[in-house]
């Protein structure tokens, strides 16, 4: 079970470098591209979610994500591996239900990708922690960036 702690940290580590990327990527996006943004916010509310309600769903759930892999959490998360699977997994669902709330056209496509690529590398971390011997540590980087793609996608169409 000790060698699952490297990966677990690895796995923790490039996470955290993941939410730091996509929040100074997103404040540039913003001040950058203010009228843009707020054009797109008027123009894509739909009857039932506004733009802005969608994305707070979002947001909520992705702030567990960084609260995981930030500070404290994260050196106690990085010596538990099995603890680190299943904090993410509460995230995950946390993540994978908001999505299923939007109903926002616009931001329903890149939450939902968001989602699908976190729910992926859960899973994927549950079989190395389950399985350290026979895990394809090759799959790690394809994992983290697919989950970062899903996040900068939704990062895109939202300020997070």
């Amino acid at each position: 079970m000790t060698a699952t702690r490297p990966i677990a940290a690895a796995s923790l580590a490039l996470l955290a470098l993941l939410f730091t990327g996509c929040a100074a990527g997103t404040a540039d996006t913003g001040s950058s591209d203010g009228a843009k943004t707020e054009a797109s916010v008027e123009a894509e509310t739909t009857a039932d979610q506004s733009t802005q309600e969608a994305c707070d769903l979002m947001k909520g759930s992705l702030e567990e994500l960084v609260t995981l892999t930030s500070g404290e959490n994260a050196g106690a998360l990085a010596t538990d591996p099995a603890a680190a699977v299943t904090a993410l997994k509460t995230a995950e669902a946390s993540m994978r239900e908001a999505a299923a709330d939007v109903t926002n056209a616009e931001i329903a496509a890149p939450a939902t990708a968001a989602s699908g690529a976190m729910t992926e590398y859960v899973a994927f971390l549950d079989t190395v922690v389950a399985d350290p011997a026979n895990a394809d540590m090759a799959k790690l980087g394809e994992q983290v960036t697919a989950l970062q793609t899903g996040i900068t996608g939704l990062s895109e169409v939202c300020t997070l």
